[in-house]
């Protein structure tokens, strides 16, 4: 274990997932409570991952979140399991960041390293990106169509007695009008007419509805 740095997690675990990019974060803690520690990552994959920030200065007990992005990726990242993170640390005697030729003028004794492996898991999801349907939906819609299929039948069905109700009620006029006087008898058997449609279609349709 690392005297100057803790690394958490001690293993980075990302989801096995296509073109969509995935952060992580890697949190380092300096142990020191006396000195300044400076830090930089690398990683066997650059091409692959980004590092943000890949390098910095943690003063005395202070901590780091650094950010691991795994890119986009058009194949399935699983198939390569030796991905790997270095963590390097130092104390930097001047209490600033060490640059490139800082770090070369170190000696290796001085410079604590762990490496970080990355393990991938099976994503929730499909990995087009796309949410995998709720269970039954197929179902709930085989429902749907078969509901909405009846409701056709009922339709073309009610359209057919409103036409022969309709000559039915020509006729009734027609009988009435040379029987009857006109006026309010002629008007009540219309009514009467157009009460039996109303009711006939209701009775139709009510039981599609659960009624």
């Amino acid at each position: 274990m690392s005297t100057l740095v803790t690394v958490k997690p001690d293993e980075i675990r990302l989801p096995t997932t296509l073109h969509q990019s995935v952060t992580t974060i890697l949190r380092l803690d300096n142990n020191s409570k006396k000195h300044s520690v400076a830090y930089k990552i690398k990683t066997t994959a650059p091409r692959k991952y980004l590092v943000r920030p890949s390098s910095g200065l943690m003063g005395p007990g202070e901590s780091a979140d650094v950010q691991i992005i795994l890119q986009p990726q058009a194949t399935d990242p699983s198939n390569d399991q030796h991905d790997r993170f270095l963590v390097q640390s130092a104390v930097s005697k001047s209490g600033r960041p060490l640059d490139r030729e800082d770090w070369g003028k170190l000696d290796k004794a001085d410079i604590e390293e762990q490496k970080i492996r990355v393990a991938f898991k099976a994503a929730a999801h499909a990995s087009d990106g796309t949410a995998a349907p709720p269970e039954g939906a197929g179902d709930a819609t085989d429902d749907l169509r078969a509901k909405y299929d009846e409701l056709i039948q009922y339709t073309l069905s009610v359209e057919k007695d409103k036409k022969r109700l309709e000559k039915e009620i020509e006729a009734v006029k027609q009988s009435s009008t040379k029987a009857e006087p006109t006026g309010s008898a002629g008007f009540s058997t219309t009514a009467l007419l157009t009460s039996i449609t109303v009711a006939v279609i209701i009775a139709r349709v009510a039981p599609l509805f659960g009624y």
